[in-house]
């Protein structure tokens, strides 16, 4: 009977959609049809567009916006999320996969399955250590790479660039060179899709007509160019660069190759996969797992987020869409902000998303072919423009401004050496920074007289590991030296804050209790809790252990563990009457 519970209970965490599925009601249908459709209005422009931006063809763009949705309603937790393709996978995908559909499905196979194992391991805590300036200079850093390289085609210009600075300075060169036709239509996309959207959140944010337009104004923008450029066409005029044929039909379902033949005609093995994939692998899971769980914190406040279920179902969501040919996917923060406003009742509104995609498949992609690529660029840079976050510059300013080093490092290096140097970077100088707090924790010195015994008391504020021990020592004896106290002072070490503490630590407290008592009368140890208590005895036998500064016996001796635990008590330094020590001046670094 017990096995059978574990099981049910297993079955139902891992497979939300057997809960979801028992509670689905007919009230539940129609807003989750009206939610899916009008999500899909704005994933197949966007899905369209970000295939290009990875290099691909159109209908890759839509083949990956199959897998999300119906993933999702099996094994998501969040009513609100959409699974589909970003602005910033899409450019990771183009800078790892060199354009090669092949090469794609390998990249985002193996993020699936490296994301799955994440969510089934609970390794989502890692993320965890990514702070949020390193993924905002990280953020803002590729959603201008992402704006720059669609410039040429929202102008009708021609070159290839490979990195940031490269095109740049070729869009300064071949500016004269620039399409009227194409720059007309692509600047109005533009200056359109980003008047919608002001409106909408500045001057209409009740107004539910403003709400559908600026839902479905990528749609709009495809739609009304497509038809502009169809009448041309009819005409015997093409003022437009166009996207071209488009694969009508639904995917190939295949497992993907871990060889392949590429555009050269070269042979590329499993090996030579993995060496060109590389880091591209790690840094790729790391933005999809941090931006996923971004987007889930959101919608999920006040209640409790299943982080690793929501991995493993984004995991899952590319382990499948890799075997249709799919770019890396993960949820999109804007389009889950219109499926929330659409009052979608479940994950099953991803369902109709994907058949409103089936749909275009199978019956719109001819009429695709007359879509201005001017008109596409102006949909990826109006996404992309409103997440270069230059508030953070300032509130951090205010606030913590050590914290302006990983973003402005994150973001710089990001632009200029590589978006997967520029987030490795940020987290290098976030781990130094941790390390050197680590290694330099704060340290209060306290006098205070009880009963006529003077008490010198040292209150390290954070935990004593081996990166802060022998900067322990060092400021201690400083003060020591520099302390004008009686010889029967007590030297009381208080480790109220002390979590945890570890060899090295209880060597170097050894070494400097041993010089203390030259000096001072005795040295004791207050307020250690059972763990720290434990490890200092085993290291220390001789070491003075006392819950309080009650009046000591004249000579304390060494109280063994299990009495100290009867005893032992956080007592409030607060309720002793002490003085702050005039202190000498805080010791350079001499390291």
């Amino acid at each position: 009977m017990m096995l059978m519970k574990d099981v049910h209970r297993i079955l139902n965490t891992r497979f939300p959609i057997i809960g979801r599925f028992r509670k689905y009601s007919k009230k539940d249908v129609l807003p989750d049809i009206v939610a899916g459709i009008t999500v899909g209005l704005m994933l197949i422009p966007q899905s369209i567009a970000y295939a290009s931006l990875a290099g691909l063809d159109p209908q890759y763009g839509l083949y990956s916006s199959l897998s999300g949705g119906l993933a999702y309603a099996v094994f998501g937790t969040v009513r609100q999320i959409t699974i589909g393709p970003s602005a910033i996978l899409s450019l990771m995908t183009f800078y790892y996969a060199a354009e090669d559909p092949a090469a794609v499905a390998i990249l985002t196979f193996f993020s699936g399955i490296i994301q799955t194992l994440f969510g089934v391991f609970r390794l989502g805590f890692i993320i965890d250590f990514i702070s949020m300036p390193v993924i905002s200079g990280y953020t803002s850093a590729a959603a201008l790479i992402v704006a720059t390289s669609q410039v040429k085609g929202l102008l009708g210009l021609k070159f290839e660039a490979e990195s940031f600075v490269d095109t740049v300075a070729k869009v300064i060169v071949h500016v004269r060179e620039a399409k009227l036709y194409d720059s007309v239509l692509g600047v109005s996309c533009l200056v359109f899709l980003i008047g919608i959207k002001i409106l909408k959140e500045h001057y209409f944010k009740r107004s539910k007509v403003f709400f559908y337009i600026s839902t479905a104004k990528n749609a709009i923008v495809v739609l009304c160019s497509t038809i502009c450029a169809y009448v041309f066409f009819q005409q015997g005029k093409r003022p437009f660069s166009l996207t071209g044929d488009i694969r009508a039909g639904l995917p190939e379902f295949k497992f993907p190759g871990f060889s392949y033949v590429n555009d050269e005609g070269e042979d590329v093995s499993f090996i030579n996969v993995l060496e060109d994939l590389g880091v591209g692998l790690i840094s790729l899971t790391v933005v999809a797992i941090s931006s996923h769980i971004v987007v889930a914190k959101i919608f999920t406040r006040g209640t409790r987020l299943k982080a690793s279920q929501e991995i493993i179902a984004m995991g899952v969501s590319n382990l499948l869409g890799s075997f249709v040919g799919s770019m890396p996917v993960c949820a999109s923060f804007s389009r889950s902000a219109v499926n929330n406003t659409s009052n979608v009742r479940t994950a099953f509104g991803g369902l109709y998303t994907v058949l409103l995609v089936i749909m275009a498949l199978l019956v719109l992609t001819p009429y695709f072919y007359f879509i201005p690529t001017a008109s596409l660029s102006a949909v990826v840079i109006s996404a992309v423009i409103f997440m270069i976050e230059t508030d953070i510059i300032f509130s951090t300013w205010k606030s913590t401004r050590r914290d302006l080093i990983p973003i402005l490092a994150t973001f710089i290096v990001s632009l200029f050496f590589g978006i997967e140097k520029g987030l490795f970077c940020g987290i290098g100088i976030d781990f130094a920074i941790i390390l050197y707090y680590t290694s330099r924790p704060h340290i209060s010195f306290d006098s205070t007289e009880v009963d006529q015994q003077a008490y010198w008391i040292i209150t390290p504020i954070k935990g004593l590991l081996f990166p802060s021990s022998a900067y322990l020592q060092k400021k201690v004896i400083y003060q020591a030296q520099n302390y004008n106290m009686p010889e029967l002072t007590i030297v009381v070490f208080n480790l109220t804050h002390v979590a945890q503490t570890d060899y090295s630590t209880g060597q170097v407290l050894k070494e400097v209790i041993t010089d203390l008592k030259r000096t001072f009368k005795d040295c004791i140890i207050i307020n250690a809790n059972k763990t720290v208590l434990k490890q200092l005895q085993m290291l220390l036998p001789n070491l003075t252990c006392v819950s309080s500064l009650e009046p000591a016996p004249k000579r304390i001796s060494v109280i063994s563990l299990e009495p100290m635990r009867k005893r032992l008590s956080v007592i409030s330094l607060e309720s002793i009457q002490h003085k702050k020590n005039d202190l000498p001046g805080e010791p350079q670094d001499m390291s």
